[in-house]
């Protein structure tokens, strides 16, 4: 099997600790060193305002921002999803530059959308864990987001037993493409575009802890243009991923309604 806690020190130092807590519903991961600090896998800090997840997170562990967090670079908004399954804490947090907008404790996948100045919009949570009606709703909702809304997806104790093919295809459509993976009660977190790519995506099998997305995001407005009576804005977006792979991803918002 895996370790679930390991720590090592140099010789002569400060004693070493690993400690792992379990229960029924809840897998707790953390180290320990004599100082009494709790060190933290870095993907599950939170970094503090004005300061974003180091790039290299995946392989650091820390105790506060200098160990795992860089200063912000101007114009960049940071997204977060990390989820757990009912064995790994039984959560979704949803994170804009390290603030918690959002924290689902309901069954099934909660959607967080956000506004085109990246503030939270909408949320819903879809049981596809034992109601078969889940997937449909979570489908039909997808379906009518517009085109480049920015979504953030958390599963929290189980998504995956009703999670049917139309559901699925939405999903989909908005960047997923890890679906396929998502085992009973996984753990998975979707940072994604209505119409576009998965700007970062990951699945943890159940005991194997968070699943973590990290984006990172800056919106520019490129030009606006008159159609039909509406006033609408065409903006790119450049991305970084928790891969470290930048791109553009083109979105199309309508702004408001004028008189024709």
């Amino acid at each position: 099997g895996m370790a679930l806690a390991e720590e090592r020190l140099p010789a002569g130092g400060q004693s070493a600790e690993a400690t792992v807590t379990y229960g029924p519903s809840t897998v707790t991961l953390t180290t320990t060193i004599s100082d009494g600090l709790e060190v933290l896998p870095c993907q599950l800090f939170r970094c503090p305002a004005g300061f974003t997840l180091k790039m290299d997170m995946w392989s650091l562990n820390g105790r506060n921002e200098m160990d795992c967090c860089d200063v912000a670079k101007d114009g960049w908004t940071e997204l977060v999803v990390q989820s757990a399954g009912w064995s790994d804490g039984n959560e979704a947090v949803f994170l804009v530059n390290g603030q918690i907008i959002f924290v689902a404790d309901l069954r099934g996948l909660t959607v967080v959308t956000l506004r085109p100045d990246l503030t939270r919009g909408d949320v819903r949570t879809f049981d596809t864990h034992v109601d078969d009606g889940g997937s449909e709703a979570i489908a039909s909702y997808l379906d009518g987001l517009r085109n480049g809304t920015i979504i953030l997806v958390g599963a929290v104790d189980d998504a995956s037993d009703c999670l049917a093919k139309a559901a699925k295809l939405a999903l989909r459509h908005s960047g997923a493409r890890q679906l396929e993976s998502l085992g009973f009660r996984s753990a998975y977190a979707l940072v994604g575009a209505k119409g576009g790519q998965a700007m970062a995506e990951m699945v943890k099998p159940t005991l194997q802890g968070y699943a973590v997305a990290v984006a990172r995001m800056r919106p520019d407005i490129c030009s606006t243009t008159a159609i039909a009576g509406l006033s609408l804005v065409r903006s790119s977006a450049r991305l970084w991923n928790q891969d470290g792979f930048q791109w553009l991803l083109p979105a199309l918002s309508v702004l408001a309604a004028f008189a024709a």
